[in-house]
């Protein structure tokens, strides 16, 4: 009884190893989404608890759909986690277009303090800003990590 055991495990197991190999020689190349952040904008405040909205847009260079299960994203303006959050319901991404995502997370109140009070102190000054995410897909490709830095200077706004 133990051999017959022993035998449907390794069959079970060699198995396995095929069928991840023979997915691994499919040789599917996911491209990186592009993403560009296009707005941030406060929202009315509720409680104690500023929150933002964060607009990307986001292209999908392949030539299939990418289907995201969740986004995890977080904003860093001036050195200071200012808002982050996740998103668990994001539309299908089509092949070859471009889609705009807007994001809503709850910022750090001491946080919002000291980036407020730096806009306050130096309003011309140009800010430098992060945007980190996790795009986690909904089937068993890998998670694709985001990173965009860059600056901008209110006093264009």
């Amino acid at each position: 009884m133990l051999k017959n055991s022993l035998a449907r495990g390794t069959l079970v197991l060699l198995l396995i190893c095929s069928v991840l190999s023979g997915c691994a020689s499919l040789g599917l190349k996911v491209e990186d989404p592009e993403i560009d952040v296009v707005g941030v904008r406060m929202l009315p405040v509720k409680g104690f608890s500023p929150k933002f909205e964060i607009t990307l847009e986001i292209f999908n260079p392949n030539d299939f759909e990418l289907n995201f299960s969740k986004v995890s994203y977080q904003l860093v303006v001036n050195g200071s986690s200012l808002f982050s959050g996740n998103k668990y319901q994001v539309p299908p991404l089509q092949p070859f277009s471009t889609q705009t995502v807007t994001l809503q997370g709850k910022a750090s109140l001491l946080n919002s303090i000291k980036v407020i009070k730096q806009f306050a102190e130096k309003p011309n000054q140009p800010v430098d800003y992060e945007f980190n995410a996790r795009l986690e897909f909904a089937n068993l490709l890998p998670d694709i990590p985001i990173n965009k830095t860059g600056t901008f200077d209110p006093s264009t706004w």
